[in-house]
């Protein structure tokens, strides 16, 4: 299954090492890291995050 990971470089209770060590144990998973995010999710980041996942779910097609 395609994964999206989230690496979180201001998350204390998940470090980015952690989503990365993740991603690499996934074989179709790609990994995105989001500067200035945390465990919370600050209105600053909602661009990028938006932006990650729509181009993670445009990749695959729908089914009708």
């Amino acid at each position: 299954m395609p994964t999206l990971v989230i690496a979180t470089p201001e998350d204390p209770t998940t470090p980015a090492s952690s989503s990365r060590h993740l991603a690499g144990l996934l074989p179709r998973s790609t990994l995105v890291t989001i500067d200035g995010m945390g465990h919370a999710l600050p209105r600053a980041v909602l661009p990028r995050l938006s932006e990650a996942l729509l181009n993670h779910l445009e990749a695959f097609p729908t089914r009708s």
